[in-house]
């Protein structure tokens, strides 16, 4: 997924989310969201870009969601800290 958003300098910083589409059905889908903190103004023009990326890159059609350095997800550095961050119920050991 990286490499589908690399070089892309409209992007200040993103963390990938792992999810179910329906929280707490565990025989729901699993969902890619994006979260991406842009460098400038969000636009959905942006958003359509980074999905058709990442789709080509992994197969997978993401959900990117447009937010701000300040997401509480992003903040200390979320793409350099924690890039991929898995919200599906943890497996029981």
């Amino acid at each position: 997924m990286s490499d589908a958003l690399a070089g892309e300098a409209s992007v200040a910083d993103l963390q990938a989310l792992v999810e179910k589409e329906e929280e707490g059905d565990v025989l729901s889908s699993d969902r890619l969201r994006i979260k991406v903190a842009p460098t400038g103004k969000p636009d959905e023009k942006l958003s359509k870009l980074l999905v058709q990326r990442v789709k080509a890159v992994t197969g997978v059609r993401s959900v990117i969601e447009l937010t701000t350095a300040e997401d509480p997800m992003l903040a200390g550095g979320g793409w350099t800290v924690r890039p991929l961050v898995d919200l599906r119920k943890k497996r029981r050991r």
